[in-house]
């Protein structure tokens, strides 16, 4: 895997971890992909667009990251129409892999960028405008 370019601004925690966005090329493959690392070292991507998310579906777009003081990293996925995937935020926590957090249609907080603090508390930036439901 290469990385071409930044697609986005990272996220970074107290302990020096890092999630960003980037275009990469690499195994047949290029596209968007979602990578963190800790210190120097970046580990396996979390998330590529045109691959499986986990819980089906293929990724369409991914939202820009918020990394917790953990190490706990959440973004927005969006799925490719009729893959089987639903919009959601998704949470990946060392160890424990990749899996959704919050599923549109499901009841929680909206809007459009997550912030998350030590204990996964995700807080989302949300603007009612008169007229509209969100």
């Amino acid at each position: 895997m290469r990385v071409e370019a930044l697609t986005g601004r990272p996220a970074v925690d107290a302990s020096g971890g890092v999630a960003f966005l980037a275009r990469i090329r690499g195994a047949g493959r290029s596209g968007q992909a979602l990578l963190r690392g800790q210190s120097r070292a970046v580990s396996p991507r979390s998330a590529v667009v045109g691959e499986a998310g986990p819980a089906g579906g293929l990724f369409r777009s991914l939202g820009r990251p918020a990394l917790s003081s953990n190490g706990h990293l959440v973004f927005r996925g969006s799925f490719q129409p009729f893959s089987g995937g639903t919009t959601s935020l998704f949470l990946s926590a060392p160890g424990r892999g990749l899996h959704p957090f919050l599923v549109v249609g499901e009841s929680g907080p909206s809007g459009r960028r997550p912030a998350m603090r030590a204990r996964d508390l995700v807080a989302r930036v949300h603007r009612d405008v008169p007229g509209r439901s969100s």
